[in-house]
């Protein structure tokens, strides 16, 4: 029961020998009976050498995230964030931004070939 496992955690989490270490990465609604209000999870991406394999990765967990969130009536009040994805983001617009790009080039050679001509 939903209960019974957040009173473990809070005694887990008020352990020295169990979870101490951890008390602030979780917080509750008030005592430890009632609802987790937030909470920190770390993790690591391993074996990851392709781009599209980190973009997959951070958007997988995003839309993951989300699912669950939307679950449990939490929409746009729980968020997968690390610090790695600042720079991961990039791999998600590169390829319109670079189509982008060379149609902007195009088009500037273009006008500037008519304005000579």
């Amino acid at each position: 029961p939903k209960d019974d496992f957040n009173d473990e955690l809070g005694s887990w989490l008020a352990d020295p020998t169990g979870g101490l270490q951890y008390a602030d990465d979780i917080k509750f609604d008030g005592d430890a009976a009632t609802a987790i209000r937030m909470m920190r999870v770390s993790s690591f991406y391993i074996g990851m050498t392709e781009a599209t394999d980190e973009l997959d990765a951070m958007l997988t967990l995003s839309a993951d995230v989300d699912t669950l969130a939307a679950a449990h009536g939490m929409e746009g009040r729980a968020y997968a964030f690390a610090f790695v994805f600042t720079s991961w983001r990039q791999f998600e617009v590169i390829p319109s931004e670079a189509v982008q790009n060379v149609g902007f080039s195009i088009l500037a050679v273009f006008v500037v070939l008519l304005l000579f001509i």
